[in-house]
Parts: structure tokens; C-alpha cells; sequence
């Protein structure tokens, strides 16, 4: 999911070792960053990487698990894999109802934090973490939206229609809070898996 290759750029000027693969990649490049038209299938089976990325990819695929299969095995004993995907468990996906953002076209599955938590388990990762806010490049970091009676009643001279939408608003914070409370807040998650270190037996 390396798009544009921007991301594999950024790390590169970070002092990564950085290549960036896209079926769409709008251009090729050799050095670091290398940019390459392509997928997982065609790395060398043996290419590992410490921190193998896939931004924006999961919700595209035909077997989103598979791939995932797939880019564990790019990832070095103790490196990480990394996913960041649209959130369906979120107060946003609520609100938005059929206008939601990631109701697209090109969207195949919708997923949550718990579920991608499994499907890395389930690829043998472990220590799976999920980012407290969305990383996107100019996101900022917002406060988590709370219920609040004292917004009800602020806006109770404004009208009965005003108060009775921000009830229902209200009442759908709350629920996100109760069902989801760690991850309500995001509208599009990451999360990330470490693959364990085989320890090596001693010599005799």
C-alpha cells in the first residue's frame, strides 16, 4: 500500500532502509527509497524486512487474510507488521449512517480493532498494539467526544428539533462508549504485531 511512494520517502530521510510496493505505483525507482510496481507475491520468499507496513490495504483485497499470511513472512524475527484501516466500530461510522466514508466501492470488508487483533494472532504475531489516535499526516489529535446532558440542555432554547437530535446524538456517544471504550474515538485505526524471536539452542 505504498501508494505514491511517500511514505517509504519519509522513512528513507528517517535513515530506513525503505522499499515501497504498489500494483498502482504511479512511478519506479531505484536507491532508497526503491519504488516498486508490484505485490507481495513478488518478493524473493527469503526478502525479510524489520518493519513491514500496510496502509490502507486490508479493506481492498479479495482474502485480506491471506496477505496477511503473506507479509508475517516478510517480517524478521522481532520486527513488526504493521495495519491501518477504516474502523467499523466507531462513534463516526454511528453518526455518518449510509454516508459513512468508507462505504466505497472499492472497499470489500470493514473491520475492526478486536478483529485485526485475531488475524495477526492467528499469523503467530504477538504484542499487539493499537495506536491511541489516528496517525494520518494531518490529523490532529482530538479529545475523545463524550456525552454530555449539559449539551442537551444548552441547546434546549434552539428548538425542539435541535434538542431532540442532540439527545439522539447524545445516546449514540454513549453507546459507542459503552460497546467500544477503547477505540470509539478512531475512525481509522492502526495497529501493530511483533513476530516472536525463535531463541537458538546453545551449542554443546
Amino acid at each position: 500500500g505504498s501508494g505514491d511512494g511517500a511514505f517509504a520517502t519519509v522513512a528513507a530521510e528517517a535513515g530506513w532502509c525503505s522499499i515501497g510496493i504498489d500494483p498502482a505505483m504511479p512511478h519506479e525507482s531505484e536507491g532508497n527509497p526503491t519504488l516498486r510496481k508490484a505485490t507481495l507475491e513478488d518478493l524473493d520468499k527469503g526478502e525479510t524486512f524489520d518493519v513491514v507496513t500496510l496502509w490502507d490495504v486490508i479493506e481492498h483485497l479479495d482474502s485480506p487474510c491471506d496477505v496477511l499470511e503473506q507479509a508475517a513472512r516478510h517480517v524478521a524475527p522481532g520486527g513488526w507488521l504493521i495495519v491501518e484501516t477504516g474502523n467499523y466500530q466507531s462513534l463516526e461510522r454511528v453518526q455518518a449512517g449510509t454516508t459513512w466514508w468508507a462505504y466505497a466501492a472499492d472497499h470489500r470488508w470493514y473491520f475492526t480493532p478486536s478483529i485485526v487483533r485475531y488475524a495477526l494472532e492467528a499469523q503467530g504475531l504477538s504484542g499487539v498494539v493499537l495506536a491511541p489516535w489516528v496517525l494520518r499526516p494531518h490529523t490532529k489529535k482530538k479529545k475523545k467526544t463524550r456525552a454530555s446532558l449539559w449539551r442537551v440542555i444548552r441547546n434546549a432554547p434552539k428548538g425542539i428539533a435541535k434538542m431532540r437530535r442532540e439527545l439522539e446524538q447524545n445516546a449514540q456517544i454513549r453507546a459507542a462508549q459503552e460497546e467500544w471504550p477503547d477505540w470509539y474515538h478512531l475512525s481509522i485505526f492502526t495497529a501493530a504485531a511483533q513476530k516472536p524471536v525463535i531463541p537458538t539452542k546453545p551449542s554443546a
